[in-house]
């Protein structure tokens, strides 16, 4: 589902947070954004190929210097398709998830909500392929700013979904419990500072 080391370089994680899961569109979209510059640059090498040996009548010169060209073209095609599906990024930490969209050095959104204000993760599967290949879009929402994220295309859903649940609820819990520690230190401390002047004297039994 997620590579758990690898994330922008851009994204600070806090004092004590963890990086949970990176994950990005599903690998059928990079498949299918490559598809075109592969058969163009197998279209080229065939033709090229052709022309060599004659296949296509006389050795056209002007010709055969421009498959070079079309082949460089092709692979750019194939490095930027790479990127763009690279560089949507989603994350989910111990106490945020961030959504990152980039376009390499040009434009960058980035996008984070804590985990304790989701109240709502809508799982949406557009399709038979999708389901197929389980891949899905989350929406993420909470309740009272109406803030909103998309994890668009995300390979298994289900599973994402139920991890940012499981997460929001061990840090819920987590910050249940400190609050209860801390009311608990600071009764021990009114409790303690009582009975010390009851001790003192003058004090009144």
């Amino acid at each position: 589902m997620a590579r758990k080391n690898t994330y922008p370089q851009n994204i600070l994680l806090g004092e004590g947070e963890g990086l949970l899961f990176v994950t990005h569109k599903h690998g059928l979209f990079l498949i299918l954004s490559l598809v075109p510059p592969l058969l163009l640059s197998l279209a080229l090498i065939a033709a090229g190929l052709a022309v060599a040996i004659g296949l296509l009548g006389p050795l056209n010169w002007s010709l055969l210097f421009l498959f070079p060209l079309f082949l460089v073209f092709s692979l750019l095609w194939g490095v930027l398709a790479y990127a763009e599906w690279r560089n949507d990024v989603y994350l989910v930490t111990e106490h945020r998830i961030i959504t990152v969209r980039k376009m390499f050095r040009f434009w960058e959104e980035c996008q984070e909500m804590e985990l304790t204000r989701i109240q709502d993760i809508t799982l949406t599967v557009p399709g038979p392929v999708a389901a197929i290949v389980d891949y899905g879009h989350l929406l993420i929402t909470t309740a009272s700013s109406g803030q909103a994220l998309r994890f668009a295309s995300v390979p298994h859903p289900r599973q994402i979904k139920a991890a940012i649940f499981q997460q929001r609820e061990n840090l819920l819990q987590r910050q249940a419990q400190d609050r209860l520690q801390e009311r608990r230190a600071i009764l021990e401390r009114e409790l303690g500072y009582g009975m010390a002047s009851d001790k003192l004297p003058g004090s009144r039994s």
